[in-house]
């Protein structure tokens, strides 16, 4: 029968901002007569406050891109336009906002910043995508710099980071147009970089245990890389035509990776280590815009033409649990 519907919100405006979820809290963004919105709910739906922020982006795809990331007494999102915003969770207060497009010579593409941020710490980090600075670190307090890390004049994607821990060091990996790049995020260093054939990713780089898996659905193909154990470098391992969404992201469940093949209209299931398709599910229709998370060894897929399924991967085969929509 699907879930239960528990509440409802219909007056969010536009925007593909998702939500960020805390233990008292729901935050989210969205954009109303082209102004960027932070709402926050309880955990039973009710409206707890809106504020108004700033401008956001209106032109291709308008609406907001980023959800909120929480951080003990505050939040954080970026517009479109490249605009940062820290504010007070308890009430949507404004606390600092900094300009990163203006401040560090960034630029955007076609359809602005669509990248979430990350926190580390005492440091909010994040991609001006400049012909000078490529990413930067801010003081998450105060909006100051810390560092930024020079720029090879790439410009952003769409693609959200990452940061992970490889050899002691901790990596801020993102897509841009040109290449995927790795930032020690102690110095702002960057480590290395890999040629993407591209230019418009949208898919969130996957890491495990060494093991670094970029999507690249425009293109129509996945690459999996190995970081070498200080973390410093990058060896290529393999190719596959068979992961390759053009949005959506693809989940690893042991060492098998779930994802939708645009080209093949399929949703695969893929070997982690050999990049082999191990079976597949057909469509009708293209499955190149598909959310994919995971939890409980169940797979969450919210597909572009608005059906939401829930799935169990097994040995040879899906199982469709519910579907909704």
């Amino acid at each position: 029968e699907g879930p239960e519907l528990l509440w409802k919100y219909e007056q969010l405006g536009v925007g593909y901002a998702s939500a960020a979820v805390t233990d008292e809290k729901v935050y989210t963004v969205a954009s109303i007569k082209d102004t960027s919105i932070i709402l926050a709910f309880n955990h039973q739906g009710k409206l707890l406050w809106e504020r108004k922020m700033g401008p956001e982006f209106s032109d291709n795809y308008p609406g907001s891109r980023c959800t909120p990331i929480i951080c003990e007494d505050y939040g954080y999102f970026l517009s479109g336009l490249g605009v940062l915003y820290c504010f007070d969770i308890d009430t949507g207060a404004l606390q600092w906002i900094k300009d990163i497009k203006e401040a560090f010579g960034g630029r955007y593409n076609k359809s602005g910043y669509s990248e979430n941020l990350i926190v580390d710490g005492d440091i909010v980090i994040c991609s001006p995508s400049g012909k000078e600075v490529s990413v930067v670190a801010l003081d998450r307090k105060t909006g100051n710099l810390i560092w930024k890390s020079k720029g090879k004049g790439e410009s952003n994607a769409y693609a959200n980071p990452i940061l992970i821990e490889r050899g002691g060091i901790k990596i801020f990996i993102i897509q841009m147009t040109e290449a995927v790049i790795g930032v020690d995020i102690s110095t702002g260093q960057r480590l290395w970089e890999f040629p993407m054939e591209s230019d418009l990713h949208s898919n969130t780089p996957l890491y495990k245990d060494g093991g670094l898996l970029l999507i690249d659905g425009w293109r129509g193909r996945s690459v999996k890389l190995e970081l070498s154990e200080d973390g410093r470098s990058l060896r290529y391992l393999w190719k596959s035509k068979h992961l390759a969404a053009e949005q959506g992201d693809v989940v690893l469940l042991g060492n098998r990776l779930y994802g939708a093949d645009v080209a093949n209209k399929s949703f695969n299931c893929v070997d982690w280590k050999s990049g082999r398709v191990l079976y597949k599910i057909t469509r009708n229709s293209k499955p190149n815009r598909i959310a994919t998370v995971a939890a409980d060894s169940l797979i969450y897929c919210y597909s572009g033409d608005g059906f939401f399924y829930l799935v169990k991967a097994l040995e040879g085969k899906y199982e469709t649990r519910g579907k909704i929509t």
